[in-house]
């Protein structure tokens, strides 16, 4: 079931905070009801991928990129930012990772 809720709505009622100042969320929306949680496309596997949901990133995904060497942890993360996904929220206060905000912004 599609729906359209305003990306600001989402992170105002969160209390989530934008990273990414270089880009407007004003126009962008989330047209999916479920989000995903990104582990198995970290590890590169993107079949049946739905890159139309929220990507949640906790302690587990957050983790598993961190042990990795620095040039696959950099091309999983250009990878699902290549996706267009709509949002990635990080919980608990994590930290970014490099190269995240510029994959995002790209």
């Amino acid at each position: 079931m599609p729906i359209n809720v305003p990306l600001t709505s989402f992170a105002e009622e969160f209390k989530l905070s934008l990273l990414t100042e270089g880009i407007n969320i004003e126009d962008k929306t989330l047209s999916h009801p479920e989000i995903n949680r990104p582990a198995l496309q970290f590890a590169g596997f993107f079949n049946h991928f739905d890159n139309d949901r929220l990507q949640v990133m906790g302690m587990v995904e957050h983790a598993y990129l961190r042990h990795l060497d620095k040039s696959p942890q950099q091309d999983n993360l250009q990878k699902i930012f290549a996706h267009k996904i709509p949002c990635m929220v990080l919980c608990r206060n994590l930290p970014l990772l490099p190269g995240m905000l510029e994959y995002a912004t790209t």
